[in-house]
């Protein structure tokens, strides 16, 4: 759950960071405007540049624990990722 939307996300031990598409932004109720500025430079595992449009901190609820986490947003047409990190701390 982020901000009383519920989302299903892909668990990817593989991606380095946790990704929102930025198709989900006003599902979860975020516009563009709150995102902040970001120079971080992704490639998809195949190699294409994946071009990123902000990140922010977002407050997650998962098993009904909260958890505050980075997420890249992105212009990608796949589903929210989880990335490694994430995933070693329990969410």
């Amino acid at each position: 759950m982020i901000n009383g939307c519920e989302l299903k996300f892909k668990i990817d031990t593989g991606a380095d960071v946790n990704v929102l598409p930025c198709k989900f932004l006003e599902y979860i109720k975020l516009d563009r405007k709150d995102l902040l500025a970001c120079n971080l430079k992704l490639r998809g595992y195949s190699g294409g540049d994946i071009k990123v449009i902000g990140k922010c901190n977002l407050k997650l609820f998962h098993k009904g624990q909260p958890y505050v986490t980075e997420f890249i947003i992105a212009d990608v047409p796949s589903p929210p990722i989880i990335g490694k990190d994430s995933c070693e701390h329990g969410i």
